[in-house]
């Protein structure tokens, strides 16, 4: 069923007013944070919290992150918190790290996906903790897109993947981080970050003053840990920079738009994009030149991997789901 998806204005008061009026009456408002675009639901509205699952065509066993306005709404949702917790919150509240907590009993099985634990994040956009906090004990907020495609960093981002299943888009412009958050587990004795993401391992050991594991593999459902996410409809191939001239050569039939780095030829390619070379702005930029490019009715996007990019594991982490095939 097709429904009409209202366009608002995050720096009008009214259309605040709206987005909170619709949540309250278990709808769906896809928000700005300063990660990426995610689809909100009053978190302790199961029925919502299902329609969040119908929207985006999302498996029931991939478990949701909750965001919260204040500290004060944290409560609500967990009993115990460690000081290596308390550290990290200290410095990277609000911002782009999600904390996975041991949940209390009353916590939805639908949001944990069964899990004795919960995914909570305090986002960094000041209006939407303002707009959370007002509303009773916080948002899920998975990206506002179709399962397995690729996040939204604006609202017409939204409005292509979503428009005509949910009741609203708050437009925020374009997200400042571009890059879904870390998610950094402190349930247990042992920090793990179980999605790259903007915080680095490095960064969070040395705010908690802890060895920080980062597992190249593990078990645990988080968001967006499937082995096929982030994906353009277009199919995406990675090609290392000595490989891309001849990947992309002249009397190859296929049409490729190409993201590059380097000053290599993309002489055949139909359209090409010129990323940033430092780490942040690569972020940044990925998900908005992505959309792009599948637009641009090629039959191939090939991305140019460096050995910069190779070290950048919250990117690669990206690229290798949007190219699993």
């Amino acid at each position: 069923m097709t429904i009409e998806t209202h366009i608002l204005d995050i720096n009008k008061a009214q259309d605040i007013q709206t987005a909170k009026d619709i949540l309250l009456q278990g709808g769906r408002v896809a928000i700005p944070t300063e990660t990426v675009y995610g689809l909100g639901a009053i978190a302790t509205n199961e029925d919502a919290v299902k329609s969040v699952f119908v929207a985006k065509n999302r498996p029931l066993d991939h478990p949701l992150i909750v965001h919260i306005g204040n500290e004060s709404q944290l409560n609500y949702w967990v009993d115990e918190i460690s000081q290596a917790a308390r550290c990290v919150m200290n410095v990277c509240w609000p911002g782009p790290l999600t904390l996975i907590f041991k949940k209390k009993p009353q916590v939805s099985s639908l949001i944990s996906a069964g899990l004795d634990t919960v995914a909570i994040r305090m986002p960094g956009l000041r209006s939407i903790r303002d707009l959370i906090a007002d509303l009773p004990h916080g948002l899920v907020a998975p990206s506002a897109n179709p399962h397995k495609q690729l996040s939204p960093t604006t609202a017409e981002h939204v409005k292509q993947g979503l428009g005509g299943k949910i009741e609203a888009i708050l437009d925020g412009g374009a997200c400042d981080v571009g890059l879904e958050s870390t998610i950094l587990d402190v349930s247990g004795n042992e920090l793990q970050i179980l999605r790259a993401g903007p915080y680095s391992q490095e960064q969070l050991a040395q705010i908690t003053n802890m060895h920080v594991a980062m597992p190249m593999s593990h078990s645990v459902k988080v968001a967006g840990n499937m082995k096929a996410h982030y994906q353009p409809i277009t199919p995406l191939v990675l090609v290392e920079s000595a490989e891309l001239e001849d990947y992309i050569g002249v009397g190859n039939s296929q049409s490729y738009a190409v993201l590059h780095v380097d000053s290599a030829s993309a002489s055949a390619a139909k359209i090409c994009f010129n990323m940033p070379t430092d780490r942040a702005g690569y972020a940044r930029k990925l998900y908005q030149t992505l959309h792009q490019a599948d637009h641009s009715k090629t039959d191939t996007i090939v991305v140019e991997v460096t050995p910069q990019i190779k070290s950048w594991p919250e990117i690669m982490n990206r690229l290798e789901r949007a190219s699993h095939r």
